[in-house]
């Protein structure tokens, strides 16, 4: 059965969304409401009675997700609407939770004419979809935004300081007071900090700028691999020098301890002039190395262990999937994967 997609304003109950802007109001007062939370919202209005599938909602939003950061990232955008719409998990109004399905919303969603209006009151102005851009946080202006994730957003900047460009990455909104996820942003930092690599990018400090924490990194001009792949698969030289450069990569990491984890083509940066940066070590299972200084890591509660399984699906090794303890392995498995990829122009799964 198909459903008619509304116009541009719909309201439902008290509220009116403006499905173009993405804006969500209360009888006419704007609601602050994160961006990601809008986009679910709006898919969840535009299919109002219909489940909305959790794996819908990886494709549209996180598709390059791993599992973990969807299961965070889509947990924290339905919390903060409920939150924003008043609503409650146990006792739906609005959203509703089928447990390993997906989402439904409850109510009728009704289209504004184009010759009604709604009222709008004067607001401050509020961050759009581009959020920190032109904004200046500690000494780095945000110049634009590169991307954003279920557990980051990645901006360019410009460091004030040392008049060079820099990568900002900073958790998002829903994420902003969620303790396991401000950890795992931390340990990503840690675990990155301690390898010096032409191959791995380079972090600078991890700050706090009015309550939001922040990572300052290197900023690789280039695209990411997986850019690159999509349109055909790469040349051999060119599988060869990207595949060569990612094995020394890890075997660095390796060598200090550090276990990738999230190896993927979007975690895999090449400048324009073809050199390998590795990205991303949220996942990150750091060891203890002769040699390794990791004493600063926090010793309380692990964010994973035996039993969670953490990656991404089409790269993860088997022990991921079975949610035992990974080691170097689990890298190289995943190493393969993307380099079968390069050569193929498909993912192996």
């Amino acid at each position: 059965m198909s459903i008619a997609r509304p116009g541009r304003f719909v309201s439902f109950g008290p509220f009116q969304l403006d499905l173009r802007a993405g804006e969500l109001r209360r009888n006419g007062a704007k609601i602050r409401v994160p961006d990601q939370s809008i986009k679910v919202l709006t898919m969840l209005v535009q299919s109002s009675g219909e489940i909305v599938t959790r794996h819908e909602l990886q494709q549209k939003l996180w598709p390059n997700g791993t599992i973990v950061e969807f299961d965070n990232g889509i947990n924290a955008v339905i919390k903060r609407l409920r939150e924003a719409l008043e609503d409650s998990a146990e006792a739906p109004q609005f959203i509703e939770t089928l447990p390993r399905r997906g989402y439904r919303f409850l109510v009728p969603v009704l289209p504004v004419g184009t010759g009604e209006s709604v009222p709008t009151p004067a607001v401050d102005p509020e961050p759009g979809p581009e959020g920190l851009v032109g904004q200046t946080i500690a000494h780095y202006r945000i110049v634009r935004k590169l991307g954003q994730g279920a557990m980051g957003v990645v901006y360019q900047a410009d460091d004030t300081k040392l008049g060079r460009s820099v990568a900002i990455k900073c958790l998002p909104e829903e994420l902003a007071d969620d303790p396991r996820a401000l950890e795992r942003f931390e340990q990503e930092a840690r675990a990155a900090s301690v390898l010096n690599h032409p191959n791995i990018c380079a972090f600078y400090e991890v700050d706090e700028h009015e309550g939001r924490r922040f990572i300052s990194m290197e900023y690789v001009a280039g695209k990411s691999l997986d850019q690159l792949i999509e349109p055909r698969r790469l040349p051999a030289p060119e599988v060869l020098t990207y595949a060569v450069q990612m094995a020394d990569a890890l075997a660095a990491a390796h060598s200090a301890g550090i276990v990738h984890r999230d190896l993927k083509p979007s975690n895999i940066m090449v400048s324009q002039d073809g050199l390998v940066k590795l990205l991303d070590f949220g996942l990150a299972k750091v060891c203890q190395p002769s040699g390794v200084d990791l004493t600063a890591l926090p010793s309380g509660t692990p964010l994973s262990g035996e039993g969670t399984i953490l990656g991404t699906l089409q790269y993860m090794a088997p022990e991921q999937l079975e949610g035992r303890e990974p080691d170097a392995r689990t890298d190289i498995f995943a190493f393969g994967a993307v380099t079968y990829e390069m050569a193929t122009g498909r993912q192996s799964l």
